[in-house]
């Protein structure tokens, strides 16, 4: 199939999954403001936990399960629920931070309609919807459109990977980006409903957040279950990784071989993901710096990566090309969407009277636990998404830096062992067991401070 085929298609199953995501999501959200505070809270938090849990072990773990018989389209239907869940983590958080399509007193007058034709009825519902969460939709869209980790381990359909094929294979580069126009075209669209949305002030407006006491309807939870068992699914496959990783480690301690990678990985991901706070910092609060900034990376890793490789080899730059700037770089461009969101979430918060009397007061445990500790977890999440990347370390990164994840997907096309999938499991402990001492240590120079 051409490249405009494998595109159609998976822009086709990105629609798709995007409308079920944010569908479900607006429903989840609607049953979950009905409950206690503390309960909710914590169904978000595991909800970011699903969404941020590592695609390499989801990836593995479905390898690993999928029959070699599977017919084309099980193999299809597998990857596009993998991705279904995943983005439909996203929708529910961006569902839940979004102001309301309409107020209370707007859909008090929407239920008085009850007696209006049903086709009528249809209409004004779907018109409503589609108007106030097109923004989210496109969000959905453009992460669904460019997943590339669980479709290079089930080998799925997608442009993603027809592109990567095409470049590893040896197509020449100028051949490679002539092929990466025709997903930039449906990319750039989605984006450009994204901008003009934003540029309306859908994000921007202030109403009814749906906090209005009611009864909740039954059929209201029953699109809550499947998040529930998206729990299930993604932590159920890591556990039985775990105990197969447990069976390996010990051959595993006598020679770990992966050592650099991890080493290497972890280099990378802390350097990038220090420029890219930094970067978010100087660039929040003015619009055409945060455009510049933020708009590469919307475009996806493959994108990013192809045209960086590109640019690297234009003289003078190509004498660049054999050190860390262009995988840095990349990384630092995929990693500013998320800086600047998690930005904007630290400067909302700390615009309360709570924060302003702990910054007075001096008193560096309740600074820590307000100010320090929120944005400390802010740039762990940056850390892990840069560590955690495939894309553009597989395809920029030189020789010498070749990052745990690249090396774990070599080693997976000889085969699952006990002994692979204990390296992973390590690969994906280090950078949580440092980001815990790190937390620790800061935590304990706070205490010793006040005392």
């Amino acid at each position: 199939m051409s490249i405009a085929g494998v595109t159609l298609v998976t822009a086709v199953r990105a629609a798709a999954i995007s409308v079920l995501a944010v569908g479900g999501a607006v429903k989840g959200v609607r049953f979950l403001r009905t409950l206690r505070a503390p309960v909710a809270g914590a169904y978000l938090w595991l909800t970011l936990l699903v969404f941020l849990f590592p695609s390499m072990l989801i990836g593995y773990h479905a390898a690993a399960t999928r029959s070699a018989g599977d017919a084309g389209w099980a193999k299809e239907l597998h990857y596009s629920f993998l991705v279904l869940i995943r983005v439909s983590q996203l929708a529910l958080l961006l569902v839940w931070l979004t102001p309301p399509v309409a107020t209370f007193e707007g859909a008090r007058a929407f239920t008085l309609m009850g007696r209006l034709p049903v086709p009528e009825r249809w209409r004004w519902k779907v018109r409503g919807w589609f108007v106030g969460f097109w923004p989210i939709i496109a969000v959905v869209f453009i992460c669904a459109f460019q997943e590339f980790d669980l479709a290079a381990c089930l080998n799925a359909r997608s442009w993603t990977i027809a592109l990567f094929d095409a470049q590893a294979g040896g197509l020449a580069l100028t051949e490679s980006l002539k092929l990466m126009l025709w997903p930039v075209a449906l990319e750039c669209v989605a984006l450009g409903v994204l901008v003009f949305r934003v540029q309306t002030g859908m994000f921007a407006r202030s109403g009814y957040r749906g906090e209005v006491p009611r009864r909740a309807r039954s059929c209201e939870f029953l699109w809550t279950l499947p998040m529930l068992g998206v729990l299930y699914i993604l932590l159920a496959g890591p556990l039985v990784t775990l105990r197969d990783g447990w069976l390996g480690l010990p051959a595993l301690a006598e020679n770990f071989a992966l050592s650099g990678e991890v080493t290497n990985s972890f280099l990378l991901a802390l350097v990038s993901s220090v420029a890219a706070w930094f970067l978010a910092a100087w660039s929040y609060g003015h619009r055409s710096r945060v455009v510049l900034l933020v708009l590469p990376g919307l475009l996806g890793g493959m994108i990013v990566s192809l045209g960086l490789l590109a640019l690297f080899q234009v003289p003078p730059l190509h004498l660049l090309r054999a050190t860390p700037i262009p995988v840095l770089l990349a990384l630092v461009l995929l990693l500013m969407p998320s800086a600047l969101f998690v930005r904007h979430l630290l400067v909302q918060g700390m615009q309360s009277e709570a924060v302003h009397v702990a910054t007075l007061g001096r008193v560096s445990a309740v600074r820590w636990t307000m100010v320090k500790r929120p944005a400390l977890w802010g740039g762990a999440l940056l850390f892990l998404q840069a560590y955690g990347d495939f894309t553009a370390n597989s395809m920029l990164a030189p020789a010498t830096l070749t990052s745990a994840f690249s090396r774990i997907f070599n080693l997976m096309h000889y085969g699952q062992t006990t002994v692979l999938t204990a390296m992973l499991l390590v690969t994906i402990a280090a950078p949580l067991l440092a980001l815990l001492l790190t937390s620790l240590a800061v935590r304990t120079y706070a205490s010793r401070r006040d005392s």
